[in-house]
């Protein structure tokens, strides 16, 4: 496998702001060590898409930059809150799904979750739902986050809904051994949420995070 796809797959872990590339690791059955720190109540965070996967794109808005950002803010947040945290991918790099919840295993997480932003054509559409693969272990966690996410967004004014949980068989969740769930936090395409996610502020990213974060921390209390 390419060199880049090698080192791709260490994941940084943020100490008190440094990043730091950790010892431990596991095999992938790519013959690849996927590194990472072991600690009890690990959370890995997983930005969705990256490099040649930019994910959705609304002009010059794109959801790998946005997941990116967002996971920063969630993760500083969560270590805050006295959690460790580890992301799947620090910079605008290519991983694949099943990568991305090997990561999880490496880390020995205690919960993983997938961060993304919703797209349709059309520019009306906007609502948040989370996402179990096909095991059971996911299921509460999923609905927990839900619980958590959609009336801490609400309150932005863009008429988000409650699209509720549903199941999808990505190769993150399938892998990761840990409860996990995959977030569609809003929509991209819609034209209210584009507006507050593309005005420079950072505040909607901030809400998004902080709406992540409060979800994980009551279920790891």
């Amino acid at each position: 496998m390419r060199a880049l796809r090698s080192l791709a797959l260490l994941v940084a872990l943020a100490v008190g702001g440094v990043a730091m590339v950790a010892a431990n690791a596991t095999d992938a059955p790519g013959g690849e060590d996927i590194a990472c720190p072991v600690r009890s109540a690990t959370v890995v965070l997983d930005p969705g898409h990256g490099g040649e996967d930019s994910g959705a794109v609304n002009g010059a808005l794109r959801e790998s930059d946005l997941t990116l950002d967002i996971a920063n803010r969630t993760a500083a947040l969560l270590r805050d809150a006295g959690h460790t945290v580890a992301l799947t991918r620090d910079d605008d790099i290519f991983l694949t799904n099943s990568e991305r919840g090997w990561v999880a295993n490496a880390c020995r997480a205690t919960v993983f979750v997938s961060i993304h932003l919703n797209s349709f054509p059309e520019p009306e559409p906007n609502y948040v739902m989370t996402f179990w693969g096909i095991d059971p272990k996911d299921i509460a966690f999923t609905q927990h986050m839900i619980a958590a996410l959609h009336p801490a967004l609400d309150s932005a004014g863009t008429g988000l809904g409650n699209g509720g949980t549903d199941q999808f068989e990505t190769g993150s969740l399938l892998r990761a051994t840990m409860p996990g769930t995959l977030v569609e936090t809003v929509f991209l395409s819609n034209l209210a949420e584009a507006a507050l996610l593309g005005d420079g502020t950072g505040r909607r990213q901030q809400q998004i995070a902080e709406a992540v974060a409060a979800g994980i921390i009551t279920w790891l209390e």
